[in-house]
């Protein structure tokens, strides 16, 4: 099984991967009606999230077991019962030497903490195992921000990457481009778009977020423009936004069927960059400079939080480059 295994909300078509490695211990039959990562899954918002973390999920498998990066688990047959308060601890440190990020280990042990809860709740292991989980704490380490700033100069030069090609591609692209900027979404939130989200005439979007939470994405002119003249090759019919092209440039014959992949927002920004001669970014970069741009401006914190759709304002406060680009420019002129 791959790490892009399909998590659907019917636990009948979760999958249980037939190449699965059966390690020596921690392992128990169950089946698919009391497993605790069914459960865990099916309790997650979207299906982004489900596939997230039952990569999680594999990893932590493969950490326990000394397995190799890639090798074939079954999460489903793993007996997470026996997950305690010592090897929660050993986890960590495992992940600690192995220089996981502080934001990986944290995501690691809420995958854990999730299906533990759901151990719990089918009568599979006690409350004091889980609560005794619940108090160990991910390490309080920092490091450097990732990402980069896009600077306006950049952002029109792949905007004039996209207007230089004259095909349907262009127009798509430029437009995929200015949405991103424009409202900071998420790949997937950009996929996930529907036309019937998009009212144009009220300048506002839907976004369909991380645990399905909503919120409204307000467009500025030039998005209005480039969503306005990608439908005049796309046409109004229902279904996703944005769909996948073919080789000679025509559309899809089904709409509906046409969604683009997460993937493939990343290598359209990945090629205008390219045409447009900029080092590299990635699409969590535009996400990452409007945040920076908006606080700039003056926008309180909480303002620039729901327009990212964070839970929280700790999370928007990583995405704040600026002191990092100011130092950057400064040391760039510093000499001996």
């Amino acid at each position: 099984m791959t790490d892009r295994e399909d998590c659907s909300v019917s636990s009948q078509n979760l999958p249980t991967p037939a190449n699965s490695v059966s390690p020596p211990v921690g392992t128990a039959t169950q089946s698919m009606a009391d497993n605790p990562v069914t459960a865990y899954l099916l309790s997650l918002g979207s299906q982004v999230s489900r596939e997230k973390t039952a990569s999680h999920l594999r990893q932590i498998v493969r950490l326990v077991h000394r397995l190799p990066d890639g090798a074939p688990v079954d999460i489903f047959q793993f007996n997470w019962a026996e997950f305690d308060y010592v090897q929660t601890r050993a986890l960590i440190e495992v992940m600690r030497q192995e220089s996981y990020s502080p934001e990986s280990i944290k995501a690691f042990l809420s995958a854990v903490r999730g299906v533990l809860r759901e151990a719990f709740i089918l009568g599979q292991v006690p409350a004091e195992q889980l609560e005794r989980v619940r108090s160990v704490k991910p390490p309080r380490e920092s490091r450097i921000h990732k990402g980069r700033l896009i600077s306006s100069d950049e952002f029109m030069r792949m905007l004039d990457a996209c207007s230089s090609d004259v095909s349907i591609k262009g127009v798509r692209d430029y437009c995929i481009i200015s949405v991103l900027l424009n409202c900071g979404l998420r790949r997937a939130e950009l996929v996930n778009l529907d036309l019937e989200d998009c009212n144009l005439s009220e300048g506002v979007m839907l976004i369909k977020g991380k645990g399905n939470k909503e919120r409204l994405a307000f467009l500025n002119e030039r998005t209005l423009d480039s969503i306005s003249k990608w439908l005049e090759w796309r046409g109004h019919e229902a279904g996703p936004l944005f769909v996948r092209l073919y080789r000679n440039g025509n559309l899809p014959k089904n709409i509906q069927a046409g969604r683009m992949s997460d993937q493939a927002v990343y290598d359209i920004l990945n090629n205008r960059r390219v045409q447009a001669g900029l080092e590299p970014l990635s699409p969590h970069d535009l996400r990452r400079t409007l945040a920076s741009t908006l606080l700039d401006q003056g926008f309180p914190i909480e303002d620039v939080r729901d327009v990212l759709g964070h839970s929280s304002v700790k999370t928007t406060e990583r995405y704040d480059l600026r002191s990092t680009d100011r130092l950057k420019k400064k040391m760039r002129k510093f000499s001996f």
